[in-house]
């Protein structure tokens, strides 16, 4: 998939978060984003099951080994990371999961890799 192609979906993907009449939810299900830049994109319920997104640019991931097992989606925008967690319950800021973390099952998974995106927070502003 190309960036534009990419760009298309996640704009119409957006319309459908939005409850816009005939859009639909973006399904990325097995598709090569290897070469994507993701930065700013809202990835908050799409399917990106199977999807190669190793080397995706403003991209980082994790598993969630000691809570869900599941596979923490983490893109980057102007001024913060935004995660998509969970089985697409939960999309918001890293600090807003920082304290949904701490007050759910306080994961040292998800602590260590919150510390580690807030460095790379700080890394981002000097580049």
């Amino acid at each position: 998939m190309t960036q534009n192609e990419l760009n298309r979906v996640l704009e119409l993907h957006k319309k459908w978060l939005n409850g816009e009449y005939g859009e639909v939810r973006a399904d990325l299900r097995g598709v090569d984003l290897s070469e994507a830049d993701l930065y700013g994109a809202n990835l908050d319920q799409v399917n990106l099951s199977g999807a190669n997104l190793t080397g995706a640019k403003n991209y980082y991931s994790f598993v969630a080994y000691d809570t869900s097992k599941r596979l923490v989606h983490c893109v980057r925008h102007k001024d913060a990371w935004m995660i998509q967690a969970g089985c697409y319950c939960f999309w918001g800021t890293l600090e807003e999961l920082e304290n949904k973390v701490k007050e759910t099952h306080n994961s040292k998974v998800y602590l260590a890799n919150i510390e580690i995106l807030k460095g790379l927070k700080w890394i981002h502003m000097f580049i």
